[in-house]
């Protein structure tokens, strides 16, 4: 409460913890992403058969979309609620890689889950069409591919992209949020 009534006042971060509001937002973000995504592969909106399809880019940018405006919430509301306006790019960079492994780490699970017992099918769907577009006939090659379109290896596939990325965002998204307490560089 005395952030409140005095705005101004340097908060020390290491009394605040950043985990709760970084948790929330992003297990908010990775059930919204899920339940996007499911409503994209219902309707026929997006089709994980077709990664080069215009729709599927499209769905791709409206997931990284809210992936960051979850980041942003977080970090401006770390910044201005609990540390009375200031957040060091660092905390700022902390607070949004939280958001993303999060949200890594939900999707990963939902895809393992969704490949593996929801939709099996579709993970062979998707290597037909990707032997199909490589042109592989090769026996062996396919059976190797059988291992890489795993719903394990999916998910692991998906849960490293997503914290590669997102870190990259993170920095991006600590970059512009960061705002140094005065006296401070």
């Amino acid at each position: 409460m005395d952030t409140l009534d005095n705005p101004n006042k340097i908060i020390d971060p290491s009394t605040v913890s950043y985990q709760s509001i970084s948790l929330r937002n992003g297990a908010i973000a990775g059930l919204i992403l899920i339940v996007i995504g499911l409503l994209g592969n219902l309707t026929g909106i997006s089709d994980p058969t077709q990664p080069n399809s215009a729709t599927n880019w499209i769905m791709n940018l409206v997931n990284w979309g809210i992936m960051i405006a979850f980041m942003v919430m977080a970090v401006k509301k770390h910044r201005d609620e609990d540390l009375g306006g200031f957040v060091t790019f660092g905390r700022a960079f902390g607070v949004a890689f939280l958001v993303t492994l999060v949200i890594s780490v939900i999707t990963a699970v939902w895809v393992y889950v969704y490949f593996g017992f929801v939709d099996p099918d579709m993970a062979s769907a998707i290597m037909e069409n990707s032997l199909a577009q490589q042109g592989i006939e090769d026996d062996a090659m396919i059976d190797q591919m059988k291992f890489w379109f795993s719903p394990g290896a999916m998910a692991i596939y998906g849960l490293l992209g997503s914290l590669f990325f997102g870190a990259i965002m993170s920095l991006i998204v600590a970059a512009v949020m960061k705002k140094n307490a005065p006296g401070h560089i």
